[in-house]
């Protein structure tokens, strides 16, 4: 899937800032200057996020970066996002989204919910090993414009649903 181009961002953004020349803070953000343009990083204390803001794109960590009902995908009754598991990303290669929800319901409860709320020969794959569970469904493919995709994991006893969308332009 296209999440990659959201990992790539947040890596260059990192990167960017760590060969900086100059930076100015003003009211809750920062702009640092390098050799490839601004960067400009606002943490929101409210929220709990923080965002970065290049030439390249746009993308935020944290609390409320995803809106839970944007993404299109099923959201399991109960469960409540992971604040540290949120990011959204936008760059002129596309958008990603990604939430990372946690409940604690059973792993096969959860499983049952997206076997049966997702759509038919979406499901990619369904392991258990060792007292861990995992189940991956995947709407879409790298051609497509849209992928859509819902990873369930168990561990801890917690269960964490990954939820992902991303999309090209």
């Amino acid at each position: 899937m296209r999440y990659g181009v959201v990992f790539a961002l947040v890596a260059a953004l990192a990167v960017f800032t760590a060969c900086t020349k100059q930076s100015t803070t003003t009211q809750g953000s920062t702009t640092i200057q390098g050799s490839n343009g601004p960067v400009t990083i606002t943490q929101d204390q409210g929220s709990k996020s923080v965002t970065f803001q290049s030439k390249e794109g746009t993308a935020k960590l944290g609390v409320g970066a995803v809106d839970p009902q944007s993404l299109g995908l099923p959201i399991y009754p109960g469960a409540q996002p992971n604040g540290n598991g949120s990011l959204s990303s936008e760059t002129s290669q596309g958008k990603s989204q990604m939430l990372t929800m946690e409940t604690a319901d059973p792993f096969d409860k959860v499983y049952a919910f997206y076997k049966d709320k997702m759509p038919a020969g979406s499901e990619k794959s369904h392991v258990a090993m060792a007292g861990n569970q995992m189940a991956g469904f995947q709407i879409g493919s790298n051609t497509d414009k849209v992928q859509k995709s819902v990873t369930i994991t168990a561990s801890g006893g917690k269960t964490s649903i990954l939820l992902m969308v991303g999309s090209k332009p």
